[in-house]
């Protein structure tokens, strides 16, 4: 064997250049994972936020005031599926008002393939999210 051709099956030139190519799919799976699971969250946030404001609406009257029982649950439950129809229209709502205790109960669920990033890589497909609040009623 000549000097030649042994050095270049010696030369160790591109092994950073294999390695990248073997990790970098990986490190981008993960980056992707960490997006959408802040995205879920965030949009979590989003809708806790949205079921407390309806049920303080409903404690105080400004939703379903003179309204009975059940015409102010479903008013509530309006509400809420119309502010978070716009990052998910799967999202069940579930409002009820105890008439004993007088507390009113809200469950908002929205399953979480509504609310990642990128649809390719849909990890979290499966899950659902929820939100409940309870307030009592002031009125």
């Amino acid at each position: 064997m000549n000097k030649r051709t042994k050095d270049k099956i010696l030369n160790e030139d591109g092994t950073a250049t294999v390695e990248t190519v073997l990790w970098l799919p990986a490190l981008f799976m993960i980056f992707i994972l960490i997006i959408n699971a802040s995205f879920v969250f965030y949009k979590q946030s989003i809708m806790m936020r949205v079921v407390q404001d309806a049920n303080r609406a409903l404690s105080v009257g400004r939703i379903g005031g003179g309204l009975e029982k059940a015409a102010a649950e479903a008013a509530t439950q309006t509400y809420i599926k119309d502010r978070i129809s716009g990052f998910s229209s799967n999202g069940t709502v579930k409002t009820t008002i105890n008439s004993s205790t007088g507390v009113i109960t809200t469950t908002a669920s929205i399953p979480v393939s509504d609310l990642i990033f990128n649809g390719k890589f849909n990890i979290l497909t499966g899950f659902s999210i929820s939100a409940q609040s309870q307030h009592f009623v002031e009125y």
